[in-house]
């Protein structure tokens, strides 16, 4: 297993590698050359180890990865591990070739919460 843990805090962990899955656990794509991407549903939760109840914010974030720009927040939402975002979007996110998106958990209320990301984007050949 390979781990991504934060240079202080070492037992926090940012994302990890599973012997033999052959991807990471962080939710980030980035849309090829001559493809247009549509990104047209997301799904964020978390859960606590505990089981209790949690919070946390989230980010949506995309940039152009054809320069040096920072990530621009697209969407941002609470959640709570009683209410996560689901949302199918009526007019889809456009991503332009190169585009880099990512899905961040910029805070949660308590240590130990677990959170998982789902993103579907169609892709269209240029």
């Amino acid at each position: 297993v390979l781990t991504c843990p934060h240079t202080t805090t070492t037992a926090n962990v940012f994302a990890k590698m599973l012997a033999g899955v052959n991807r990471t656990t962080v939710a980030a794509y980035t849309t090829p050359a001559d493809v247009t991407g549509y990104l047209e549903y997301i799904r964020v939760s978390i859960i606590r180890a505990s089981g209790a109840a949690g919070s946390a914010f989230v980010t949506l974030r995309g940039r152009d990865a054809r320069s040096d720009a920072a990530f621009d927040t697209l969407r941002a939402w609470k959640i709570t591990t009683q209410d996560s975002v689901d949302r199918r979007f009526k007019y889809p996110i456009v991503l332009p070739q190169k585009c880099d998106i990512k899905v961040d958990i910029e805070t949660v209320s308590d240590n130990n919460t677990e959170a998982t990301a789902e993103i579907d984007i169609l892709l269209v050949d240029h």
